[in-house]
């Protein structure tokens, strides 16, 4: 029988009119499992006619052609390969097993079970990473199809990645007071500080693991990313990301930070930076309450007109700059756990009441939505719409802002806090104490 099939093989592949022929057969049985049914023929060739003509002559001439397999079985298993086997033709025509699609695939998730079985076993003693990456296994949750795509391009790279990443989880130092920079993180993890980078592979999943971890949806943009690193005490970047004050003292150690006290002596605003945030033990403020603004031009006029106001003690006042950043959290974070309580007032437009929203849900009680009433809203009320954007509105679920909002819902414009600037500087003026 072996030397009945090596004879049949050298007979097909020296006629190259089988090939297209017996490949789609092979298609067919991956299919069905078994040599039955009809192939469809396209673009037919000449060596091919002949063959399909000596099959069935009204074959003969076609360009394209529906064929029995029955018929192909009849032609070619006769005369001197009548007792061939053509299961063990096909084998070695194609030199390769046999097997429907249906069972290739049982195998490859057969072996991709086996792979993963591995490194739940070879990561076991990680226990957070451990739960990470088998709940997103089991429940194929978000992440899953990175892992996959990862998996079916490079397995054995993925492999390394997984355990940083698992390694990763397990080594948060979950430490708000003292962030640490994403390259140290990554260094201290993998001995490569750019093993995390943004856009890796790596980070991707390790930031899937911190948002299981810490039950928050995945970042959709920059700042989200920042936040959520800084739930778990890591910094994307020490320098570049920044909050800016007024007014705030800082110690390091039992002495008042120079670089702070200048500032202040000075009475000018200051960039303050992650570094800066991570070089200090305690803030000092002339009193318990904090005024933070949204728009940096307004926040410039205030103190502006707050240097002038004969006041004993300069009030603390801080900016965002349109933006929660990781700097700004940890510098709330920080005076929030010495009881201070903050006033913040933004925009009237959806991503200023958001950003609201934000602070009231993550401060709670100290914090006070500073000259948010439907009366400054209409008196700064303006000509520029929000309505693409009135979806936003959605996602806002404080009670104190839903009046508010349903306001705002009629109008559809925006309000600016250029024009509320007389009316902040005298709230902050009647809670602070003046010269004689």
């Amino acid at each position: 029988m072996r030397e009945l099939i090596k004879e049949a093989v050298l007979y097909a592949k020296s006629n190259r009119g089988f090939d297209k022929i017996l490949s789609e057969i092979l298609q067919k049985y991956k299919t069905l499992g078994r040599f039955t049914g009809s192939i469809q023929l396209n673009d037919l060739n000449d060596e091919e006619n002949r063959i399909l003509g000596a099959i069935d002559y009204k074959l003969y001439g076609k360009k394209e052609a529906k064929l029995s397999i029955s018929k192909f079985l009849d032609y070619f298993l006769r005369g001197r390969f009548k007792e061939l086997s053509f299961e063990c033709f096909m084998k070695e025509y194609f030199e390769e097993e046999l097997k429907t699609n249906k069972e290739q695939q049982a195998e490859k998730v057969q072996k991709q079970q086996r792979y993963f079985d591995r490194i739940l076993e070879e990561e076991a003693s990680m226990t957070k990473g451990m739960e990470w990456l088998t709940e997103t296994l089991r429940e194929k949750t978000t992440g899953y199809s990175t892992i996959i795509k990862e998996y079916i391009s490079d397995s054995k790279a993925l492999k390394k990645t997984l355990h940083y990443v698992i390694k990763g989880l397990e080594e948060l130092r979950i430490n708000k007071e003292t962030l640490e920079p994403l390259p140290i993180f990554s260094s201290r993890i993998t001995k490569d500080p750019h093993y995390f980078d943004i856009g890796t592979t790596a980070f991707r999943l390790l930031l899937y693991g911190i948002c299981y971890l810490t039950k928050q949806s995945y970042p959709q943009n920059i700042e989200e990313i920042n936040e959520a690193l800084y739930g778990v005490g890591i910094a994307r970047d020490e320098l570049s990301i920044f909050t800016t004050v007024f007014g705030i003292r800082a110690m390091k150690d039992i002495e008042e930070h120079t670089g702070w006290k200048g500032f202040n002596d000075e009475r000018e605003p200051m960039h303050v930076s992650i570094k800066n945030l991570n070089s200090i033990d305690r803030l000092i403020l002339s009193s318990n309450k904090a005024f933070i603004f949204e728009n940096p031009v307004v926040f410039m006029e205030v103190i502006r007109r707050l240097n002038h106001a004969n006041l004993r003690c300069m009030p603390a006042l801080i900016c965002t700059s349109g933006q929660l950043n990781t700097a700004s959290l940890l510098l709330l974070d920080k005076l929030y756990k010495d009881r201070i309580s903050f006033y913040y007032s933004g925009d009237f437009d959806p991503e200023g009441l958001r950003i609201a929203d934000k602070l009231k849900n993550r401060y709670k009680d100290n914090l006070i939505l500073w000259r948010y009433s439907i009366e400054d809203y209409l008196k700064v009320k303006g000509d520029k719409s929000f309505e693409q954007r009135i979806n936003k509105f959605d996602r806002i679920q404080n009670e104190e802002l839903s009046v508010l909002v349903e306001e705002m819902h009629k109008h559809k414009m925006s309000g600016y806090q250029e024009l509320l600037i007389e009316e902040y500087v005298d709230d902050i003026v009647k809670m602070s104490i003046r010269v004689d």
